[in-house]
């Protein structure tokens, strides 16, 4: 088999290729038609296997997992994440952990853990279209080392043999470490999975470089510390400091960031993100981009950031529309309403507003903790909150704001 795959033309294998592409159609119908064809999809699935392991025999044993067509399945999904370049080179493994819950069987198919963030890969099986669209089948890294991780999840593919998906989290601290992954089912039965995972050999193909330039605007600053480079990503690693200086929360007009060069204009990728330092009193960030065809003559660029301000808007729960004002600001509010236990009102003129409060008719006044934000960029921010029992709503007073400080901030990435 292996001579007979070496003496295939690239016009063969191209053909061959052709043929089986409906082998792992992307968001095809669900798994119950996934029998159809199956003795001609099989056989294909094996003459490309055998082409591949001339090629690549480090793949082909990957193929091994899910026989005759396991290997396919990690590269088409790997393709749509830009990982397929570490399963080609033998940077991931094949099944590593298979857990099971009822009639749902999911299978942990690999992972590339590397100095920008870790990826595990894996297969769901047993459930059906709804499920996935349901988020029935939630698969999350809840923790690395014990301490908790934020993870978010990619496109989640039907194929031939299952639900194919990935799921994201920052990079592991040292060269191993072991993620905590949490597994629910439709069921409600929660299943988890302990994953040793490393990222030694992929760091060899990375190289951090320092940079350690800054730029001020209006008393804000962006210092970018570092840029980390991998075969397929960019990550920066930078701060943001100055009285008040905020990156987000409900901030309708800031723009993403970007990163920019002869031909280049990428926004930032999901992952981005960080925390407050209270001990700095600054920032610490990512921005993870896409790795550019070249890494020559790029620049950093936040295009605006955004102040805290102390507000006093107030405005009563009456009428479509109001008008709120504090000093020169002014808050335009859309839609408020009192229905169900929650205050909604939609706004515009000013940015983050927060610190809300209510005010009750009969004179008491209440701090809303935890108001649920969304918006429409450039457009309007909408506000819900929810209302102590039995009481009846007659105000409601914001106490925190911003204002956007517009830049942009620019920062060259000189990298050797």
């Amino acid at each position: 088999m292996r001579s007979q795959a070496k003496a295939l033309s690239d016009l063969e294998r191209k053909r061959i290729a052709s043929e089986t592409a409906d082998l792992f159609p992307i968001k095809v119908a669900p798994p119950k038609h996934r029998h159809r064809s199956g003795w001609r999809q099989l056989a294909a699935a094996f003459v490309i296997g055998a082409v591949l392991f001339s090629m690549a025999p480090a793949m082909a044993r990957n193929s091994l997992d899910i026989p005759g067509i396991g290997m396919l399945v990690q590269k088409v999904a790997l393709r749509h994440t830009g990982l397929d370049w570490a399963f080609e080179n033998g940077y991931m493994r094949g099944t590593l952990v298979q857990v099971s819950s009822g009639e749902v069987t999911v299978r942990i198919l690999g992972y590339l853990a590397d100095p920008v963030h870790t990826t595990v890969i894996y297969l769901v099986q047993g459930v059906d279209q709804a499920a996935i669209d349901a988020n029935q089948v939630p698969v999350v890294i809840q923790s690395i080392q014990g301490e908790g991780a934020i993870s978010w999840g990619g496109e989640i593919m039907s194929t031939s043999v299952g639900f194919v998906g990935t799921v994201h989290t920052w990079a592991i601290p040292d060269s191993e470490a072991i993620l905590n992954l949490r597994i629910g089912t439709p069921a409600g039965n929660d299943m988890n999975v302990v994953l040793p995972v490393s990222r030694e050999e992929v760091s060899k193909l990375a190289r951090t470089q320092e940079i350690g330039l800054a730029h001020t605007i209006e008393g804000i600053t962006v210092d970018v510390d570092t840029v980390t480079v991998t075969p397929s990503q960019l990550l920066v690693e930078y701060r943001i400091r100055g009285q008040g200086a905020m990156t987000g929360g409900g901030l309708s007009r800031l723009e993403p960031l970007r990163l920019e060069g002869p031909g280049i204009n990428l926004s930032h990728r999901a992952g981005s993100g960080g925390s407050y330092d209270y001990e700095t009193d600054e920032w610490r960030l990512r921005a993870i981009f896409d790795r550019p065809n070249s890494i020559l003559g790029l620049q950093f660029v936040v295009p605006n950031l955004a102040r805290h301000i102390t507000v006093n808007f107030e405005w009563p729960l009456e009428g479509e529309t109001a008008s709120a004002i504090s000093g020169s600001l002014v808050a335009e509010i859309y839609d408020i309403s009192f229905d169900g236990g929650e205050v909604f009102f939609r706004y515009k003129g000013v940015d983050g507003l927060r610190d809300f409060s209510l005010a009750y008719a009969d004179g008491s006044k209440e701090s809303i903790s935890h108001p649920v934000i969304s918006w429409i960029p450039g457009e309007w921010t909408g506000v819900k909150l929810r209302v102590k029992e039995g009481a009846t709503p007659i105000a409601v007073h914001a106490h925190g704001g911003s204002v956007i400080i517009e830049g942009p901030w620019l920062i060259p990435l000189v990298i050797d």
